[in-house]
């Protein structure tokens, strides 16, 4: 068996098991104090099957982006790295752009499962990767569908369904 199959069979076990309701506990998880708390609970001490915690859907100004779970915009920075994933926006920073915390279901709709992972952040939590790049939220996005961090500072942008920085506007290509 190729290892794409054995990737395909793994991925359809997990979201069997994550459907049933009977997957195993992974033995590093998040603590949600740091960001955006992605799991659903039931309350009565089962974790439930959630929505997808990545959504690619299109903005009417800069096209195809990958929003969360409540379907805010998910922006990158240009000081984090990808290779190897890490992320310089802590302390102060954390402020304003919240750190989109991983979850042991992460998966998504329209995103290409093989680039959703997650990176160990200072705090000893973990956020939510998109071809590597840490995922945030920006406090000032406040409906779902804004995109009012597009280009902060020059160095933040909404993210793509394949990882990339948004355009400044559908179609354009010199992001």
């Amino acid at each position: 068996m190729t290892s794409r199959r054995r990737r395909a069979a793994a991925l359809l076990l997990g979201m069997a098991a994550l459907t049933c309701g009977c997957g195993a506990a992974e033995a590093e998880t998040p603590r949600a104090a740091a960001g955006a708390h992605l799991g659903e609970h039931a309350g009565d001490g089962h974790h439930h099957a959630v929505p997808h915690l990545l959504n690619a859907t299109d903005s009417p100004t800069v096209g195809a982006i990958v929003t969360d779970v409540k379907g805010f915009t998910l922006y990158r920075y240009d000081k984090d790295t990808a290779i190897p994933p890490a992320t310089r926006c802590t302390d102060r920073c954390t402020d304003k752009w919240q750190p989109l915390l991983a979850d042991r279901h992460m998966h998504g709709h329209g995103v290409h499962p093989e680039l959703v992972g997650k990176v160990r952040r200072p705090d000893g939590s973990w956020q939510a990767t998109l071809a590597g790049h840490p995922l945030y939220r920006y406090r000032g996005d406040t409906n779902p569908g804004d995109i009012n961090g597009h280009g902060l500072g020059g160095e933040w942008y909404a993210v793509t369904p394949s990882g990339l920085k948004a355009p400044s506007a559908p179609g354009d290509t010199t992001n």
